[in-house]
């Protein structure tokens, strides 16, 4: 869809459409949250609250090739350990590089975040904190506090709207942050935000 045209004309304007009707197509879209387009083929996000059973929650996508109808391998944004944990504690933010050949998945509450390489289907971990978190110690304490909300990128870098792990409550006081990360995941630098932007 393109947004200013369409806001323009007050109704929807498509640049592509594509139909999913075929079966193969439904099961597969009826546990997605988030589709990419990526050349000719569709990356479609795996939602695990809509899979009944699975006791995998991992960040975790599925290829669709939309002109032979096949289904690919499963590739795993983020993959920290067969934990049945809420969904919610891994599912955060995406965000698409301008040339549409790498996804940054951000986990909403740990921190943590991954860059997935669709070129090659391999993921690249990120733990800001030095280490990976220990899931079940997280989902333990029960905190009322976050990570990673909003990303967003350019072809150089990824911007993360963080929390920092502080409290809901004390947001307001304490304000969020920016980090900011080359593709290779490397830290560039981090800025205070007054505001809350979560």
């Amino acid at each position: 869809m393109n947004i200013n045209q369409t806001l323009a004309a007050a109704r929807p304007v498509y640049e592509e459409r594509f139909t999913f009707d075929r079966d193969s197509a439904q099961v597969i879209l009826q546990r997605t949250n988030v589709v990419y387009k990526f050349r000719d083929k569709f990356l479609l996000s795996r939602a695990p609250e809509r899979m009944k059973g699975l006791e995998d929650y991992n960040m975790s996508f599925q290829w669709l090739d939309y002109e032979s109808d096949q289904i690919g391998d499963v590739v795993y944004g983020m993959n920290l350990g067969l934990v049945p944990v809420i969904p919610l504690y891994i599912a955060g933010g995406m965000g698409l590089n301008p040339k549409g050949d790498k996804l940054c998945c951000a986990c909403r509450f740990l921190p943590a975040f991954s860059i997935l390489n669709l070129e090659t289907g391999e993921a690249l971990q990120v733990f800001p904190e030095g280490e990976k978190p220990d899931m079940q110690a997280i989902i333990d304490a029960q905190k009322d506090a976050s990570y990673y909300g909003d990303v967003t990128s350019t072809e150089r870098y990824v911007y993360l709207a963080s929390s920092r792990g502080v409290a809901h409550t004390e947001l307001e006081k304490k304000g969020t942050a920016i980090e900011v990360y080359d593709w290779e995941g490397r830290a560039v630098c981090r800025f205070l935000v007054s505001d809350v932007i979560l």
